[in-house]
């Protein structure tokens, strides 16, 4: 039997996934979580042998927890998933050591599919973003490492300031709320902002953020 731990905030998509398990024979549910705390503490426990986790929890990142995972249980398969499918958080993922990437969108026989073929430890890659890394779904693990090393190869260096103004603008503060939480001006604020949309090749505070989420830069707002 195949042991899969399921990590996900919403309810809804947790209980999807653990019926989706549970409908296979040979398939085991060992648990459902809402954190990434909870599920590296269940993991510890229990050595599931797949991990079916969002990348986007509440308390940790979840490509730092794949990290985790797999550097200190290397026998546990990480599949990860993800509402929002961008090309740079897949490669982040694939290079942290996820065997296998796909869609909130997948149906529960992808789901499935996919939970097996990572336990066998071949890569598997949600059909809608293969063409992004161009590499096939199937690709062996060295293509698609070298697919994720090229596409974070294409995104910009941003400098921490700047980095931590797209940070605060992505939780939805003004320039003059920016400023306050960096203890810089307002004009400082303008300039770091200005710099963004030069390097990331925005016109307006609207693309810059669909741009920094698109590369990682920022985790979308759920």
């Amino acid at each position: 039997m195949i042991q899969v731990l399921v990590v996900d905030d919403h309810p809804a998509m947790r209980d999807a996934l653990s019926i989706y398990v549970r409908s296979a024979s040979d398939m085991e549910l060992v648990g459902g979580h809402a954190t990434g705390q909870a599920a590296l503490h269940r993991v510890r426990d229990d050595a599931p042998d797949v991990v079916l986790l969002d990348l986007h929890l509440p308390d940790h990142d979840g490509v730092e927890i794949t990290r985790i995972i797999v550097d200190t249980y290397p026998r546990t398969r990480v599949l990860a998933l993800s509402a929002l499918t961008s090309p740079t958080t897949v490669a982040h993922a694939i290079l942290a050591g996820a065997t296998g990437y796909l869609s909130k969108g997948a149906t529960a026989r992808e789901i499935v599919a996919g939970i097996r073929r990572v336990h066998a430890d071949r890569p598997i890659l949600d059909s809608a973003i293969a063409p992004h890394l161009l590499v096939s779904p199937t690709a062996s693990p060295d293509a698609l490492h070298r697919a994720a090393t090229r596409i974070l190869s294409l995104v910009p260096e941003v400098p921490p300031r700047e980095l931590e103004t797209l940070q605060h603008l992505s939780t939805g503060l003004s320039n003059h709320e920016i400023a306050q939480a960096m203890t810089i001006s307002e004009a400082a604020v303008k300039g770091h902002l200005s710099r963004l949309n030069r390097r990331l090749d925005a016109r307006d505070r609207v693309q810059l953020l669909i741009r920094a989420t698109q590369l990682g830069l920022v985790r979308p707002r759920m």
